[in-house]
Order: structure tokens, then sequence, then C-alpha cells
């Protein structure tokens, strides 16, 4: 509405709402009335909004919409879509206003519960548009309804089985992240884990393998206290071997996504620093945590350093890049670069564990190799930079010795060509 001035305390959804008869699809069909003025009224606790809107026919019709907008009232004479995804928007908007009324009507209902989470019992691929909405639903009932949302997805197991279904879609992926971080034990109890792993092996596709690793990875990051029961499970023995078993048993092929997974648990881990040893007024000591995860981990790399540092040799020579200096041929490719960065990452993480390994699977001289036969790299560059410096900087004598004098460092950087001269590029 063109002429329309906001100096009056009454608001034009008010105004609606005095009427007699109103609905709340009436209310949203006005042309009038916009999305942001319904949304801004919940936000500003109008209560007569908010009465019509927790109405359980109000909340069913709004689900509905979220969940297949063509179900939406009012839209048999809806030819342009105009007032579908106007209803559709409006049903998202207030949901995720975060407005506690609205939310425990919603959580403390088993059957609207269901009928959310119908949304996610539906076969592959979601609709990325619908995906969104609903995880942006689940995720404001987690954060105000946290306990009776946990509560009905503890009692109705399927429900975490049927997110996991869909973790190709980033919007259920960030609800799975949210559930992990809840500390409930029961989550660690279902095969959350498991199913992720599950997806990081070679058989699936790489869309549905790099989705589950930024799952782990999101629950990881996201959850800082070693005493989630979810986290304890990721870095339990059995399943970092099935993560090794994903990220190095192929020999032909490097899993990039399970690397991902397996460097971000190595950061996770972190290093002890001064004062992590202290107890907390928790009664918990970080420092004795941390210690316990580190060994599991570098127990398992140690058995498979040969095969990380095989990795190096893989090269896929159909791979060619041209540039404007000329053509490169083969590339070396971002999956042996993330080789290179989790070597890194083990060196800085473990040091003196690990380095008795990285002498004898002739790691370093392995990335010193790569470093002069790629010359256009930068970033294989800076992480093989990085791993030298570690090494010379703040390893053991033994690791200098094995550079300096058994590689021969010195000679090495004396022959490295000073100029190089790529291949040119087609006429």
């Amino acid at each position: 509405m063109f002429w329309r001035f906001s100096f009056g305390t009454l608001s034009y959804v008010d105004e609606l709402l005095n009427k007699d008869g109103i609905t709340f699809e009436s209310l949203v069909h006005s042309d009038e009335c916009t999305v942001e003025d319904i949304v801004q009224e919940v936000k500003s606790r109008n209560h007569k909004l908010l009465n019509l809107i927790t109405e359980r026919a109000t909340i069913e019709s709004l689900l509905s919409s979220i969940l297949e907008p063509s179900t939406a009232p009012g839209i048999e004479n809806d030819a342009d879509g105009l007032l579908q995804a106007k209803y559709t928007r409006v049903a998202c908007e207030i949901f995720c206003c975060e407005s506690q009324e609205i939310c425990d009507t919603i959580a403390k209902d088993p059957d609207l519960m269901h009928m959310l989470f119908s949304f996610v019992e539906k076969d592959e691929p979601l609709h990325n548009g619908l995906a969104g909405y609903f995880g942006r639903v689940v995720c404001s009932l987690l954060y105000k309804s946290g306990p009776e949302t946990l509560q009905y997805m503890q009692n109705n197991r399927h429900v975490l089985d049927n997110l996991l279904k869909h973790t190709s879609s980033s919007s259920v992926g960030e609800i799975i992240i949210r559930v992990a971080a809840s500390d409930e034990e029961w989550v660690a109890e279902t095969s959350l884990v498991e199913s992720l792993l599950e997806k990081l092996k070679e058989h699936e596709t790489l869309d549905v393998q790099v989705k589950a690793a930024e799952v782990l990875c999101g629950i990881n990051t996201d959850i800082f206290q070693f005493s989630n029961p979810v986290k304890q499970k990721m870095y339990d023995r059995q399943n970092i071997e099935r993560l090794c078993s994903c990220a190095f048993d192929s020999s032909d092929k490097i899993m990039v996504p399970a690397i991902m997974v397996f460097t971000n648990l190595l950061v996770g881990v972190g290093q002890i620093g001064e004062g992590e040893d202290e107890t907390l007024p928790d009664g918990t000591r970080p420092g004795a945590a941390i210690e316990a995860f580190r060994a599991a981990v570098f127990e398992v790399v140690l058995h498979h350093m040969h095969r990380i540092v095989a990795l190096l040799d893989v090269v896929d020579d159909t791979r060619v890049q041209e540039m404007p200096y000329g053509v490169i041929r083969p590339t070396f490719g971002i999956s042996r670069l993330r080789v290179v960065e989790l070597l890194r990452v083990l060196l800085w993480i473990a040091r003196g564990e690990v380095e008795a390994a990285l002498i004898s699977s002739r790691a370093l001289c392995k990335c010193l190799d790569v470093f002069v036969k790629y010359p256009f790299n930068n970033l294989l560059h800076s992480s093989v930079e990085g791993l030298v410096t570690l090494a010379l900087d703040d390893g053991t004598p033994a690791l200098a010795q094995h550079l300096v004098a058994d590689f021969d460092l010195a000679t090495f950087v004396a022959r490295a060509p000073i100029e190089v001269t790529p291949e040119p590029l087609p006429m």
C-alpha cells in the first residue's frame, strides 16, 4: 500500500485482527499485509496474533505449507503461485521467530512433531528450498524447545535414521550437528557416527562422501567439550580404524572427504597447552581427556603411515590444466594436497610420537620431491615449507639429522632448478 504511514500506535495487522471473523488465512492473503508486517508483530509478541497462530488448525496449516506448498489454503485461484510462495515464507519466518509459545505448541504435541518430521520420510533427493525451510524450523525448535524436541526424537528413533538418509542436504546435516551437540547419551547409542562413516566408503558417490564429511567435521568442530558422548564415540579406536580404512585402503584413488575428516579430528584433538591439565570446576581434566584421544588416534596413524605416504604416488595422468603461462600435465591436484596437509598437521600435533614413522616412511623426502616436480603449485609449496620448517625448528635432533644429513637438504636445494619452462599452450 503506497500511502501508508506509521505515526499511530495501531499497526495495520492490529486493524485487521480487530475485525470480526478474521482468520490467519485472510490476514496472509491481504494485499496490504506483508510478510515483514506479520513477522514483526510476532516478534513484538502481539497476543491477538499469537493466539490466532497457536490454534491447532493454524499450526497444521502452516506446517503443511512448508512440507507441501501446494496444500496452502486459499490458493485455488493463484495462477502465478505468488500466494503460495507468500504463505510458505510466512510459515517459515513465523516458526523461526523463536517465539516460545509457538515452539512449545509444536514440540509438546507428538502429532504435530510427527507431521513435521514426515518430511524426511520422502525419498531422496529432497527439494532444496523446502529442505531449507524444514531445517530452519527444526533448528528453532531445538533452540527454544530443546528438551521436548530431543525427547520426541529419543522416543521415535526412526526420526534420526530418516535424517541420516538425507545427509546430502546441507539443511538436514545442520540438524544432525545440532542433535549431536546436545550432550544426550542416547544420541551416542544410535548408529549416527557409524552411518556417517559408512557414507565415506569408496562405493558411495563423491557428493554423498563430501556431505557426510561436512557433517562429521561440523560435529567435531561445533562440540568443544570432550565429555560429549558423540565426540567421544568419534574418537573411539574402532571408529578411527573405520575412518582410516575409508581414507587409506584404496591403492589407486585418494579418498579426499575421508582424509578431510581425519585431519579435522587431529586438529580437534589439538595440543595440550600450559594450564590445560588443571581440574575444571566440574571435576574434569581436559588435558587427560585429550591425551586419551591422542593415544588412540596416533596409534592408528603410525600403523597406516606408509599407506598415507604412498598416496603421494597416486597420479592421474588424464588431468591437464591450461594456465596463461602454459600447460600443466599432469596436475598435482587437491587430493594429494590434502595428504601433504595431513602430514603437516600430524607433525604439528604429535611431533615426537610420529617422527619415527615420518623418518622410516621418508615422508618429508617425498614431499620435497613433489615440491620440485610441481613448480607452479603455490599451495603445495606453502604446505611443504610449513612441514619442513616444523621439522627443523621444533623437531627432534633425529628428524633434523634425517633431513639435513640423510636426505642432504643442502644439496637438494642447490640442485633445484632456477628456472622452469612449462609446456607451451596449444596453438
